[in-house]
């Protein structure tokens, strides 16, 4: 049986789904912003806003793809994702601090700005698998039983 999320945990989730998808939209806007400023290669504008539909997909993936036990699938799960993550937000972020530092944004703001987008899409991303693991059925304590040996009649 899956257990059900309070009132405030919709309600939270709400936030968490309105923030990310905020975070989505804007971090696509400007990789692909900043890829037409040097390109008009309808390729390479889907390109650019694949960079953070990556990030999205992953989260997807996580979140709900029923990945058996273990530490090696868990490995695949949550490795997989947070590489790929990491490489899509680093170059997000170089797309992102283009865009500022084109529009004549400080410095600072220009190398801040790209951290608090990415940064609210992931930290959103997380509180929904961890909202996700919330809904999960509680598991039951299980012992692990040891494998007998078989004792060949000689």
């Amino acid at each position: 049986m899956t257990r059900k999320l309070t009132k405030e945990a919709r309600n939270a989730r709400r936030v968490i789904v309105l923030a990310f998808a905020l975070c989505t939209v804007t971090s696509v806007m400007f990789n692909v912003m900043d890829t037409a400023l040097t390109t008009t290669s309808p390729m390479a504008l889907w390109a650019g806003a694949m960079w953070p539909l990556g990030a999205v997909l992953g989260w997807e993936i996580v979140t709900r793809a029923p990945f058996p036990r273990g530490r090696l699938w868990q490995a695949a799960r949550y490795g997989g994702v947070l590489t790929a993550a990491l490489l899509a937000m680093t170059v997000s972020y170089v797309h992102a601090h283009g865009m500022l530092t084109h529009w004549g944004q400080t410095p600072l703001t220009a190398a801040l700005g790209p951290l608090v987008i990415d940064g609210l899409m992931t930290t959103s991303g997380a509180a929904l698998l961890a909202l996700h693991t919330a809904k999960q059925p509680a598991r039951r304590a299980t012992t692990r039983r040891r494998p007998t040996a078989r004792l060949k009649a000689a």
